[in-house]
């Protein structure tokens, strides 16, 4: 009785220990913050151009872009 009694509290205390570790382990991996994640730069397209917005240019400036001789051949004859 006396022996099984001591493997319950050493099982015990190796259980606790393992416990104490991993919270210990835990608590830094997340103290050293999130992995960083590598994102390309893209430069803003060329063709075909992008298209003006109204809140950005006024109206009249975007007609007259559209209407002048600001477009290709092929998109005065589409």
């Amino acid at each position: 009785m006396q022996c099984t009694h001591r493997r319950v509290l050493r099982a015990g205390w190796i259980v606790a220990l393992v416990a104490l570790v991993n919270l210990l382990t835990v608590q830094a991996a997340l103290a050293a913050g999130p992995t960083i994640t590598m994102k390309p730069v893209v430069a803003p397209r060329n063709s075909p151009p992008p298209i003006p917005h109204s809140d950005v240019l006024k109206r009249d400036a975007i007609e007259k872009f559209v209407q002048g001789g600001g477009l290709r051949a092929e998109s005065v004859t589409a």
